[in-house]
């Protein structure tokens, strides 16, 4: 839950604009296939353990399988590169930076000035 946006913007940022909408929809599939994988886990694990299994060591089954799938989240967030326009925005966060700091502006006065724009 807490990468969804990170996700989107990730995944839109290196295609064309016609073909956004596509990617935020896999985006949205990819979630709801994961919620419905642990409810399907959580089915199967409630039909072959029993309650005293469930309680005692069947819970912790989820919880190892995540820590199994996020290695591959890892992988993605260390091992892809980012995409061509990171150092555009840098640039364009360390001009407003300098701009900032040579007139003198508040961070409430530029963030007015720019909605201004």
């Amino acid at each position: 839950g807490g990468q969804y946006i990170t996700t989107v913007i990730f995944s839109v940022e290196g295609v064309k604009s016609a073909n956004h909408g596509f990617q935020i929809a896999i985006v949205s599939m990819s979630g709801n296939f994961g919620f419905f994988c642990g409810n399907i886990l959580s089915l199967i694990l409630r039909h072959t353990l029993t309650n005293e299994q469930l309680l005692d060591w069947g819970w912790r089954i989820p919880f190892w399988l995540g820590i199994l799938a996020s290695i591959s989240g890892l992988y993605l967030r260390y091992a892809v590169p980012n995409s061509h326009k990171e150092p555009q925005i840098q640039n364009d966060v360390n001009a407003d930076d300098h701009n900032n700091n040579n007139n003198n502006n508040s961070a409430s006065q530029t963030m007015i000035e720019k909605l201004n724009v």
